[in-house]
Order: structure tokens, then sequence, then C-alpha cells
């Protein structure tokens, strides 16, 4: 026993629950103890064969058996055992109380079950429940050579009614400590769906911020691209002499690749995947119009249109008018000539797009494309990915440079 007693205190050192004390706590046991000690005075005062008065041995053994249920949550294991060990002192010294001491003892196997999380918690509940029960076995039937039949299947019910008591604490501890479990769990679980609640309305906002981005650069690039153009075409229109004058656009010329250079840099990296715009947004019903501003800005090109109509997705009708205004827009910074040509057309199952233009070859690089750092055309790829298409792009044999794109209709289309 004194080996059980001080293996259960280490085990409880490992897995008792560090709570303070607390009158959920003290009263039970307090009222326990004064119960063990009215019920122990009655018996001895109503059995003859006992002394009359309360011996102080009755009151440190069921003060051994109860008082230590206070500290069950911080120590259930350590507690059970001095419980389970006092318990048979009782019966082996016949300290006439059972009815305080059996409670204290479930009250330990149910707060060894609920509150314990060691592995050696059912070893210890069952040698617990074993001792204490082999102890009350034992004494029933050395004892039944000198009581009556009757007195001796009381005793062996008791038992029986005893066992199945001890058992019933051992599963309600278990039971109370599933139920503590799947309330940490659901708390768990809880706040891991808020942290993903905060994180996906974050992502929306990040995503809103990046659609901003994406369009920023698309139009404002567009822009700053055509006045560079236009002012280095400026430049080199006027007339011997004008020295200041081609000094400043040549200024605003590379400032205006400068600007550019950097957007792309800064935007670059926060290219990501679009949400839905909520506000109206380029498409190509107004591709006319882009035809017409990027004609006035001294690009030739020739738009044609084959089929009929149809109706797109919204984020494949815009990357379809971006990839066209991209396009555009390469051509006359890098074209060999200002010129190209674009032609859409509505096919069976899909919208096909392709513009191409003439470019030399020092403007291409070693993969046979255009020079540059190239982001346009990873906005393109991206947008067309997103809504489902393909692109091409690259150099043809012709000494055109091709952008090719195929995207799928909506469901209306």
């Amino acid at each position: 026993m004194r080996r059980i007693l001080g293996h259960g205190h280490n085990l409880a050192a490992v897995s008792a629950e560090r709570q303070p004390l607390g009158l959920s706590d003290i009263v039970p046991a307090a009222v326990l103890f004064v119960f063990a000690w009215l019920a122990d005075s009655v018996n001895r005062a109503a059995l003859p064969e006992l002394s009359d008065g309360l011996p102080v041995s009755d009151l440190v053994v069921l003060g051994a058996t109860v008082l230590p249920i206070a500290l069950r949550r911080r120590f259930p294991l350590s507690v059970l055992t001095v419980v389970t060990a006092a318990f048979l002192v009782c019966r082996f010294e016949d300290v006439p109380e059972f009815t305080a001491t059996s409670l204290a003892l479930f009250i330990a196997l149910f707060a060894a079950g609920a509150y314990s999380r060691h592995r050696m918690r059912d070893v210890v509940r069952g040698a617990a429940i074993a001792v204490s029960m082999g102890t009350v076995v034992w004494g029933v039937f050395t004892s039944q050579g000198e009581l009556p039949g009757n007195v001796v299947l009381f005793n062996v019910f008791s038992v029986l009614i005893n066992s199945a008591f001890f058992v019933v604490g051992w599963l309600m501890g278990d039971l109370w400590r599933k139920r503590s479990e799947d309330q940490a769990e659901l708390a768990r679980r809880a706040e891991i769906l808020e942290r993903q609640a905060s994180q996906l309305a974050e992502q929306a906002v990040a995503s809103e911020r990046l659609r901003i981005a994406q369009e920023l650069h698309d139009v404002v690039a567009h822009h700053v691209s055509l006045m560079g153009v236009q002012a280095a075409a400026a430049r080199r229109s006027l007339p011997p002499g004008a020295d200041t004058a081609a000094s400043l656009l040549e200024s605003i010329e590379e400032g205006g690749r400068q600007a550019v250079t950097e957007m792309g840099r800064l935007v670059g990296f926060l290219r990501s995947s679009e949400n839905e715009s909520t506000h109206p947004q380029p498409t190509l019903g107004r591709v006319d119009d882009l035809v017409e501003s990027m004609r006035a800005s001294g690009l030739d090109v020739d738009l044609h249109r084959i089929g009929r109509p149809r109706r797109l997705d919204t984020a494949a009708d815009l990357a379809a008018y971006r990839v066209i205004q991209e396009a555009l827009t390469n051509a006359l910074k890098h074209g060999s000539r200002p010129e190209a040509v674009v032609e859409i057309a509505y096919l069976v199952d899909q919208l096909a797009i392709r513009v191409r233009n003439p470019v030399s070859a020092h403007r291409q690089n070693g993969n046979g494309r255009l020079a540059g750092n190239g982001s346009g055309l990873v906005g393109m790829r991206e947008r067309v990915s997103l809504s489902g298409g393909e692109l091409e792009v690259g150099h043809r044999h012709d000494g055109w440079f091709e952008v090719s794109v195929a995207l799928p209709y909506g469901e209306g289309g």
C-alpha cells in the first residue's frame, strides 16, 4: 500500500489540474466529515458491544478517509490512493461507519476519472476498487461461520451493490472527462473558426486592394506610356534649334518611362486573383473607343470582327479588353512600325482574339519575346487564366509579334 501511495503521489504531480481550492472543494469534505462523525457516534451508542463515546482513532481514520477529497481536483490519483488506504483501515479497525467513507471513495473514483489525464489512471482506479471490495468480501467470507445465513446473503448483496456503486463512479468520471474534452475541443474549433473568419475578412480587404492596384497599373501605365510616346514623337518633329523644347520633351519621355517601370516594380508582386468588380469596368463594347485613342496616339490600328457578338462573363469581358489594351500599348512602345492588327472572332465555343504588330529583331530578347520587364504580359496571362482561357504570346517568323487569346463564353452566351 505504501508503494501505491507513493506512486499515486508521483502520478498526481503529472496529471493534477492546478486549480485553487474553493468552496466547492472544501464544503463537501467538511460536510462528509461531520456526517461521518455523527454516524460513528450514533452507531457506537446504539451497539452495546461497542464502547461508549467516540475514540480519537475513529476521528483520525475518518478524517483521513473523507477530508482528502477537498484536493480531488488538484491531486486526483493521490487522493484516490489515500482515500482507498484509509477506507481499508476503517474496515480492518471495525470503525462503525460505512456511508460517509463509501461516498468519499465514490467521489475519489469520480475525480480520478474526471480530472486526471495520466496514462496510469485506469490502473489506479481498478486497483482501488479491487482492493477495497476485496477487503469487504474477505471480511464477509471469514465471518460467515458466525453469522446466520440470511445475514451472510445480505452482506453478499451489499458487496455487489457497493461494487456497482463504485463502478458507476468510474463511468461517471469518464463521462465527465469526455464532456470536458468535448467542450474544450468545441472551444478550440470556435476559436479557429473565429480566427479564420477574421483572416477571410482581411483577405477580402487585401483582395480588393489588389484589384485596385491591378486596375491602377493597367490604366495609369497605359496613359503614361502614351504620354511618353507622344512626347518622343513631338521631340522628333521639332525643327532644328529648338533645344530647350526638345530637352523638356526628352525629360517628359524619360520620366514617363521611369514612372511606368517603378509602377511595375511596386505592383508587380501584388498581382493576384481578382474579385468581381463592384463598379462598371471596360468591356469589348468599348474597343472602338480604345482603337480611336490609340490611333490618335499615332498607332495605325486595323480592327476586324468576325461572327455575331455573344455574351461573355464579366471577368472574361474585362480580361479581353485589358489584353487588347496592353497589346496595343506594347505595339506602340516596342513596334518597329506604328501599326497593329486586331482580330476579334466569335467562334462556336469560344472568343478568339489576336493582336499583331511588326517588331524588329533588336527589340526582342533571347527567347523571342519583347524586351522589357514583362509585367504587362504577366498581367494578361493572369487575367486570362482567371477567366478560364488560354494566352499565347511570341514572335512569329514573318517578323510580327502576336498575342493570341481564347476565352470561353458565359452561361448565357
